[in-house]
């Protein structure tokens, strides 16, 4: 090969060597009739000039390639501008909408909390029937008058023996009952104590019927609960035993407040409670029929 088609190009604005110095001529009338457009333009690297010492020397000008930053600057301070507004904006927007979605959460909860107490509302508001069950039990009757001032005398005669008795309004009639007890046996053991002091009492079973009251559902359980206790009570007494004032703490601490259909029971139970501290076997048996006798009258409006 022909030393003269060995060539080399600038390499960094440098000379071209020695060897190609003979064709410099033919190289540059060739690179002027190029056609345009023979070589792709993302393949020719730009250059600028060189402006340091070597310039200002008198030596040659050399170039250099183009900083492509310095080309892309301006689409570069453009994309870096958008990200740093697309940035500031989405973080406000971010923010926006987390508000807006924490508004909505909390209005829902304050909606949802707001629903649910007003339906536990309602529901303690709207009452329903409750049945008061019927009871039974063998009392000691003293005696059955039409006229309650004769009633009241006997009450004082038994007084007089240190035996307390109520007197029970039934009918047309007001009966003075003495004591009370599950079976009759048991009543015929207790009336021997009356026989002693001179006193005459029948063993007789009394019943009540059951009974019917509007009430809402913490009235209902309470009632319930109460029935229970005094059927507690109502056991302990037959076996001998005092009615116990503990046990009724209970039911007296938890009393539906402002109770318009219970209100008067509940305070006279409040009475009651306070005459079990002190009961003895036979005050206990008057309490629990006190209680009974008020029991019955609850649904009798």
């Amino acid at each position: 090969m022909s030393k003269y088609n060995k060539k080399k190009l600038w390499k960094n604005g440098g000379r071209k060597s020695h060897e190609t110095e003979a064709n410099d001529e033919k190289s540059i009338n060739q690179n002027k009739t190029e056609e345009p457009g023979t070589l792709e333009d993302s393949s020719i690297p730009e250059l600028t000039m060189n402006t340091g010492d070597e310039s200002e020397s008198g030596k040659q000008p050399n170039f250099k390639r183009k900083s492509r930053f310095k080309a892309f600057k301006p689409f570069l301070v453009a994309t870096l501008s958008a990200v740093v507004i697309g940035s500031v904006l989405g973080f406000f927007m971010l923010n926006m909408f987390v508000d807006i979605n924490e508004n909505i959460s909390t209005q829902g909860n304050a909606s949802s909390l707001a629903a649910a107490e007003e339906e536990e509302v309602s529901g303690e508001a709207n009452s329903s029937l409750a049945t008061i069950a019927s009871n039974n039990a063998f009392v000691l009757q003293a005696g059955k008058f039409s006229e309650k001032e004769n009633a009241e005398q006997m009450q004082k005669a038994f007084a007089q023996q240190s035996f307390p008795s109520m007197i029970w309004e039934k009918g047309n009639y007001f009966y003075v009952l003495a004591g009370i007890a599950g079976s009759a046996e048991k009543g015929n053991q207790l009336s021997k104590g009356f026989t002693e002091q001179g006193l005459e009492v029948y063993v007789t079973e009394w019943e009540t019927a059951s009974q019917e009251i509007e009430l809402t559902e913490t009235e209902k359980d309470w009632l319930q609960s109460y029935e229970e206790q005094w059927g507690i009570s109502m056991a302990s007494i037959n076996d001998n035993n005092t009615i116990s004032q503990e046990e009724w703490t209970d039911i007296v601490e938890n009393m539906p407040e402002e109770s318009e259909q219970l209100s008067g029971f509940t305070n006279f139970l409040t009475d009651q409670y306070q005459q079990m501290k002190e009961a003895g076997e036979w005050e206990s048996q008057i309490v629990l029929l006190k209680l009974w006798e008020r029991t019955s009258e609850l649904g009798v409006q």
